[in-house]
């Protein structure tokens, strides 16, 4: 029995060292990326790096597959968006509009990754999660 609690125990810490890493990641990560808002706000395109928004380093260590394509595909999005737009377009252009659920994607699929690796996500682990596998189908098409 004392064995086993240990085994559960070390199990448990490890989980939440995973979910403290990822949520450091996706922090840093989202604490440099751009919302079409800001992007809005900011100006050109000129002005703006796409290839600094793109994740690198520890992100692709920690962060899920579903992640990693959903921000891929908010950053081509947000680029799309700056292809379509001059100073004078309205900011409630359908390409902003585009890139800003795309952006709400991310947040969601980096909510459902830490939940996944807390104890709340044992459930997902053992019987799987079809919405979030659907959601990632439909997002990527």
């Amino acid at each position: 029995m004392a064995a086993a609690s240990f085994v559960a125990g070390r199990l448990f810490v490890q989980s939440e060292n995973i979910i403290s890493k990822k949520r450091e990641v996706y922090q840093a990560y989202l604490d440099k990326c751009l919302t079409a808002h800001d992007a809005y706000k900011q100006g050109s395109q000129d002005e703006i790096d796409f290839d600094d928004l793109k994740p690198s380093g520890d992100f692709f260590l920690y962060a899920s597959q579903e992640v990693i394509v959903l921000v891929g595909l908010h950053v081509d999005s947000l680029n799309e968006a700056f292809d379509q737009i001059d100073n004078d377009t309205d900011a409630l252009h359908p390409a902003f509009k585009t890139s800003i659920t795309k952006y709400n994607s991310v947040l969601a699929a980096m909510r459902r990754d830490v939940l996944a690796w807390s104890i709340h996500g044992i459930y997902e682990k053992m019987f799987g999660d079809k919405r979030a596998r659907k959601l990632l189908n439909d997002s990527t098409k």
